[in-house]
C-alpha cells in the first residue's frame, strides 16, 4: 500500500509543462491498450486533474467543459476523460478522490451533468453514475483529421451523473464536438 501523501492538482491544459505532458503520456499508454503515443486520445481536454506521490504522477483525469444537446434541449456538461491510476496505487481511493473533485468542479461550474464513456463502470456506479443508451452524435476525428459526423448508440459506454435541475431524457445526445 502506498504510504506517501497524495497531492492533487487541477491544471489548465495550456499551462501544463512538457515534462508533465510526458508523464501523462506514459501513464495513459501504460493504463490503456492501444493508446496513441501522446497525452490525449483525439483532442486535448480543457483541464486535467492530476495526482502526485512525491514527484511521480500516479493518476489522471481529463476534464471537458462544453454545451451539448439532449433531445434538443441545451445542457451544460462536464466530461470525464481517461481516468487512470498507476497499477501500484489502485484500490486506495485515488480514483474516487478524482471523481469527487470532478463533481465539485461540475457543481462550481453550474453544469447540468457529468458525462463520460466507460467500458468498466464499477467505480462510476459507486459514485452515482448511470448507464444511458441514447444515440449519440459526434464529430469523427482520426489521426488529426475530421472525417465527418457520426450518429449511433455507443452500447454499454455512455454514463451520466445529474448535477443540475434537468432530468436525463431519451433521444439523441448531440456532443456538439468530439467523442472523448
Amino acid at each position: 500500500m502506498p504510504t506517501q501523501l497524495i497531492n492533487y492538482e487541477l491544471c489548465l491544459e495550456h499551462e501544463i509543462p512538457q515534462t508533465t505532458r510526458a508523464d501523462i503520456q506514459l501513464l495513459l499508454t501504460c493504463s490503456f491498450d492501444n493508446y496513441p503515443s501522446r497525452s490525449y486520445y483525439k483532442q486535448l481536454p480543457y483541464q486535467r486533474l492530476l495526482a502526485w506521490s512525491n514527484d511521480h504522477l500516479v493518476a489522471h483525469l481529463g476534464i471537458d467543459y462544453r454545451m451539448m444537446s439532449l433531445s434538443g434541449i441545451p445542457i451544460c456538461v462536464v466530461g470525464g476523460i481517461d481516468l487512470c491510476v498507476h497499477s501500484f496505487y489502485r484500490s486506495h481511493g485515488i480514483g474516487s478522490e478524482l471523481l469527487n473533485r470532478l463533481e465539485a468542479f461540475a457543481l462550481r461550474s453550474n453544469s447540468d451533468f457529468i458525462i463520460l464513456f466507460a467500458d468498466d463502470d464499477r467505480i462510476y456506479a459507486k459514485h452515482g453514475y448511470q448507464r444511458a443508451d441514447n444515440p449519440c452524435r459526434w464529430l469523427k476525428i482520426n489521426a488529426h483529421t475530421t472525417l465527418g459526423v457520426a450518429e449511433e448508440p455507443i452500447p454499454d459506454a455512455l454514463m451520466y451523473k445529474r448535477i443540475g435541475a434537468i432530468n436525463w431524457r431519451s433521444g439523441v445526445l448531440d456532443l456538439m464536438g468530439y467523442l472523448y
